[in-house]
């Protein structure tokens, strides 16, 4: 704690000591020159002085208390020649008290607005950190969303693969069974032709033979049919002849014959 005499309190303030120990009576100090003035002492005045001059902007106490002192002293210079000169020279000097408590709130501020700074940069610091966290969880959800999505896309088209090759072997399999079907199919197409052309010949064959059997059964018949013809014709050439006929009458009897041999071979070889 800063003391200081009252007259030295004068002085460095500029007030004459009799008007000082006077403003401390009337702020309720009873003081020498010769008596120490605390800080506590020196806000009491200062207050007092405050209400006398009509400052009321505030029932609490000043924390602040400038004094200013000025002091004036001759000084003798050189001007030259030999000569002197007096000059007059004033010190001010100024001084500036700060109550104790202000100086604690003022750093209770600082310490309060340093603490308020410092849970600001934290929180923003947190806030980046949450932020970056939230964007590489994202980007790794996305990531694995993708890696997801292409595995089942890869899956989906193997699939694919899978039964358009399993259909192309089946489609390849009914190709070649469609195919060795056709060809069996043909091939039995083939043989039953041949059958039928086998047995359409044979049926050609026995018909012939059939036919030419038939001819030649109605060619026997015939012959014997002329020779018994013959036979009765040169029997009756041996009559005598009767009223021009005879020729005619022979001639009768051998178209019948002939016409009977051409209905026999016409009936032998027309379709059956």
């Amino acid at each position: 704690m800063t003391k200081l005499t009252v007259k030295a309190l004068s002085e460095e303030i500029g007030t004459p000591v009799e008007r000082l120990i006077e403003q401390l009576a009337d702020a309720g100090l009873k003081k020498s020159e010769s008596d120490q003035v605390n800080d506590e002492e020196k806000q009491t005045l200062l207050t007092h002085l405050k209400k006398e001059h009509g400052d009321t902007s505030g029932e609490s106490e000043p924390t602040r208390l400038t004094l200013q002192r000025k002091t004036r002293s001759t000084l003798s210079v050189s001007a030259g020649g030999g000569k002197s000169k007096d000059v007059q020279v004033e010190v001010r000097k100024k001084r500036t008290y700060v109550k104790r408590s202000a100086i604690d709130e003022q750093a209770k501020r600082e310490a309060e607005e340093a603490a308020n700074r410092e849970a600001e940069e934290r929180a923003q610091r947190e806030a980046e950190e949450l932020a970056k966290r939230e964007a590489a969880e994202k980007a790794q959800r996305e990531a694995e969303e993708k890696a997801q999505r292409e595995a089942e896309e890869k899956r989906l088209a193997e699939e694919k693969a899978k039964r358009e090759a399993e259909q192309s072997e089946a489609n390849t399999a009914k190709r070649a069974e469609a195919e060795k079907a056709k060809k069996e199919m043909n091939a039995k197409n083939a043989e039953a032709k041949k059958e039928a052309d086998e047995l359409k010949r044979r049926q050609e064959e026995e018909a012939q033979r059939k036919a030419e059997a038939e001819a030649a059964r109605l060619a026997e018949e015939a012959r014997k049919l002329a020779e018994e013809n013959e036979a009765r014709w040169t029997a009756e050439e041996k009559k005598p002849k009767e009223e021009g006929d005879y020729h005619t009458t022979t001639s009768k009897y051998a178209r019948e014959a002939e016409d009977a041999q051409d209905r026999k071979e016409e009936k032998s070889t027309s379709p059956s």
